[in-house]
């Protein structure tokens, strides 16, 4: 006899797309949910619909602290998303359970959900020409892997020097062929940029929004036998040259070189920080 499993239905009511108020609602729901009783959590999207599917990166970080601290599992039903979700299946963050093996469609708009260790440097390059670059959003566009993929790889080598966490890394991505725009999305679940670039330089850092700023100017690293600025300057410059849309959260700020009145935004804690790309493939 099957065993009945008693679930805990939780709502997302508002659309997400890549933003600050987004990422509060992310934030949200692992606050809502770190302090219960472990319990099996079934994930309700009938409220809303639109996520953007880079957004699963940060979901799935989500889900895997709140197993990990609270003890607790989640679920969909899969009847729901049919039709509506269909790319959760496409870009694997939800395993389908009629088509254990089927064709993997190169030519997807997906980027798939991705986990890394933060000391598998050499995975996430083949992640990175294999998945990412590959994407058919960039084929008219071939130099932008020679232009970047350095800044990524030394991104994502950082995480792995200063961010202090053995806990997974997230990456997901998603194309949109009419708006022509690749969204995409790394998590790692760290300690941040304040703390260790507050310690690299003591005094001068007085807020995570200083911290996040001294990062992003070229040249500035804690690296003590650096010769150059780091991945992230070096990518935002790349970004505002070109017209795309570069994101940093962490430490309670959201900052972004976008093209609205703001750059910088106030949001809940998180553990680590997630930079969210909306690439221009026009």
């Amino acid at each position: 006899m099957n065993k009945v499993i008693e679930y805990t239905g939780f709502q997302i009511l508002q659309n997400l797309q890549s933003g600050p108020t987004s990422f509060r609602t992310l934030i949200g729901l692992y606050n809502a949910f770190k302090k219960l009783p472990s319990s099996n959590l079934l994930l309700d999207l009938s409220h809303i619909e639109f996520i953007d599917a880079n957004l699963c990166a940060s979901l799935d970080a989500i889900f895997y602290l709140l197993n990990k601290e609270a003890g607790h599992t989640f679920y969909i039903d899969q009847n729901e998303i049919k039709g509506r979700f269909d790319i959760f299946i496409r870009n694997g963050f939800i395993k389908s359970s009629t088509d254990e093996v089927g064709e993997i469609n190169t030519n997807s708009s997906a980027v798939r959900l991705t986990r890394f260790t933060p000391d598998s440097d050499e995975k996430f390059y083949e992640f990175l020409v294999n998945t990412l670059f590959s994407n058919r959003a960039f084929h008219k566009m071939p130099q932008i892997k020679g232009d970047i993929i350095d800044h990524f790889c030394e991104i994502f080598s950082n995480i792995g020097l200063h961010a202090r966490t053995t806990d997974p890394v997230f990456a997901c991505g998603q194309f949109y062929p009419k708006k022509k725009i690749l969204k995409f999305t790394l998590v790692d679940l760290g300690i941040g940029f304040y703390e260790p670039i507050g310690g690299f330089l003591g005094n001068e850092i007085e807020s995570p929004l200083d911290a996040v700023n001294w990062a992003l100017e070229e040249g500035n690293t804690t690296k003590i036998d650096a010769t150059g600025g780091s991945g992230l300057s070096r990518l935002k410059s790349y970004c505002e040259d070109r017209g795309h849309v570069f994101q940093i959260i962490t430490d309670g700020v959201c900052w972004t070189n976008g093209t609205g009145i703001f750059k910088h935004w106030e949001v809940e804690k998180f553990p680590g920080t997630t930079i969210n790309l909306e690439f221009s493939c026009k």
